[in-house]
């Protein structure tokens, strides 16, 4: 049973540090990992936390599969306001980079945010368009990397979820 791939998503103890719950997760017989990008699980700001904790995975033989970036709201690459949509670029560039620290196979990111008025706008194909230019530059950002770049499908309360 050892040898079954079998991963697990860090993101089911995001409240709680990698470093604590990674051993436990071996435990429990998984071998792959998506890393959670939760602040109070895995500070990807941090090079050096990151650099830590992505020995400890491999110490532990884990193979890092893939790094969700970061979802939240104030991270927007949808959004109108091209000075929002720089600073969600520039914070998932952020991401990618730690993602690239773990070798991981894939970067994991949602389209648009969390919270969002679903209801049809003048402003919703542009924020399509935005979402897509700048999901181009993640994508290419994951190539420098060496990363490849994944769109998690959205949950039908999430913008573009839904049909238009």
């Amino acid at each position: 049973m050892a040898d079954w791939p079998i991963g697990l998503s860090t993101g089911a103890f995001f409240q709680k540090p990698i470093e604590d719950t990674s051993p436990l997760i071996r435990e429990g017989g998984f071998n792959i990992l998506e890393i959670c990008s939760y602040p109070a699980h895995l500070d990807y700001h941090d090079k050096i936390a990151v650099s830590r904790a992505a020995q400890m995975a491999d110490e532990l033989g884990f193979e890092a599969y893939s790094f969700h970036a970061p979802f939240a709201e104030h991270i927007d690459i949808s959004s109108v306001d091209a000075n929002i949509r720089r600073r969600a670029y520039e914070e998932i560039q952020r991401a990618a980079d730690s993602a690239a620290a773990f070798s991981v196979r894939y970067f994991v990111i949602h389209p648009g945010p969390e919270n969002i008025d679903l209801e049809p706008s003048a402003d919703r194909f542009d924020r399509l368009r935005f979402a897509a230019e700048v999901l181009g530059k993640v994508a290419e950002h994951c190539r420098e990397v060496g990363i490849g770049c994944a769109i998690e499908n959205k949950l039908p309360h999430l913008l573009f979820a839904s049909n238009l």
